[in-house]
């Protein structure tokens, strides 16, 4: 992962949660977000939950909008910690690869 970006990724709710989708988006693109304030919001076919930002920095991208649903995991926003391009974010992106588990 490069150093500066870290990957929002659609959590995981519950035991049996696999998809979901974001509701609402708390920030817009640009704006500073603290570690662990409210962000966006993800509902799954049994509950709607508020999701915390995983680090502090800017919301540099916004991936996914809401309504569209994923799998856990997926890859929906990008936070710079440092400075960061627009090409390294896109790069972050393009190369991204979800965490598997072992």
């Amino acid at each position: 992962m490069p150093e500066g970006l870290v990957p929002i990724t659609l959590p995981k709710l519950g035991l049996t949660m696999e998809t979901g989708s974001v509701s609402r988006w708390l920030r817009k693109e640009g704006e500073t977000v603290r570690a662990g304030e409210h962000l966006f919001d993800v509902e799954t076919s049994k509950s709607a939950n508020e999701c915390e930002a995983p680090a502090g920095g800017m919301l540099s991208r916004i991936v996914v909008g809401t309504g569209i649903e994923l799998p856990v995991g997926a890859l929906i926003g990008v936070i710079a910690t440092g400075k960061a391009s627009e090409a390294d974010v896109s790069a972050f992106i393009k190369n991204y690869q979800p965490q598997r588990k072992a």
